[in-house]
């Protein structure tokens, strides 16, 4: 029906979002909070989630409460016509038990997904085309495999990736693979593309929203770098900030003007919204 239709737009858009070719990797963006941790005001959400589209996230998944999901998922969507475009946002609920039965109304608002423990995919059976697992290793992926939770999603998430060489396509399959990859740091880049060497799609990375590992700008170019990613290339060490940084602002300011130049001038040329 229109629902059935409708869903499979959304997953479509996921996963148009996170195919790329094989000498780029994807590279989703977890943002969380620890246990006890004060409440971000809306405000420096939707400034977080404006500038990690900015930066070039390919996706976001949101671990907090169904409000402020609500708060990035608008964020996105205002961005329909602006480049870079919206980023598919996924939902992680910190209590699946209570996010089960809303999962369609999650998507209705906005939501690109639910992501579940594997050990919970059997709650969610029913609404598996709204649902996509976090699985704890690539041998619960494996096609063909023995292991009795072999995954069939198109989209899976492997919380702990272990730093073999065998190529993990050849294995899994025609799914997307994203590996968790917690710590950031100054081989990251070259742990990304190693990554992208064994058939991952990509990275999820994770953000927290108390203690940032680096400026969204920061984080995501030092990622996707091919230079040397030691810590001193990019800066990433110095690139902790807060959601006022000044030189996100100077920057922002910058392009707005020479965009409002460009249109007055009548040039034709300006930014045109891509998704």
């Amino acid at each position: 029906g229109a629902a059935t239709a409708a869903t499979s737009r959304v997953q479509q858009q996921l996963l148009s979002a996170l195919r790329k070719p094989p000498s780029a990797a994807a590279l989703a963006v977890r943002l969380f909070q620890q246990p006890g941790a004060r409440h971000r005001p809306d405000a420096e959400l939707e400034l977080l989630s404006d500038r990690l589209r900015r930066a070039g996230a390919d996706a976001l998944l949101f671990c907090g409460s169904q409000h402020q999901l609500e708060i990035i998922i608008r964020e996105q969507q205002r961005a329909a016509s602006d480049f870079p475009g919206p980023c598919p946002v996924l939902y992680e609920p910190s209590n699946v038990d209570d996010t089960c039965d809303a999962a369609q109304s999650l998507v209705d608002c906005g939501a690109h997904g639910v992501v579940i423990p594997l050990e919970q995919k059997e709650k969610w059976e029913l609404q598996r085309t709204n649902t996509l697992p976090l699985v704890p290793s690539i041998q619960h992926v494996e096609a063909g495999g023995a292991c009795t939770s072999r995954v069939n999603y198109d989209l899976v998430i492997v919380s702990k990736v272990d730093s073999g060489d065998d190529n993990v396509a050849e294995a899994t399959g025609p799914q997307i693979l994203l590996a968790a990859m917690p710590v950031v740091d100054g081989t990251s880049s070259a742990r990304v593309r190693k990554l992208r060497e064994r058939g991952f799609a990509g990275v999820l990375v994770d953000f927290d929203l108390d203690d940032w590992p680096a400026d969204p700008e920061v984080l995501l170019r030092s990622l996707r770098s091919k230079r040397s990613s030691t810590f001193g290339t990019y800066g990433l060490k110095m690139g902790y900030g807060d959601f006022m940084s000044d030189q996100y602002w100077l920057n922002k300011t910058f392009k707005e003007a020479k965009a409002m130049q460009k249109k007055q001038g009548g040039g034709g040329d300006g930014e045109i919204g891509i998704q």
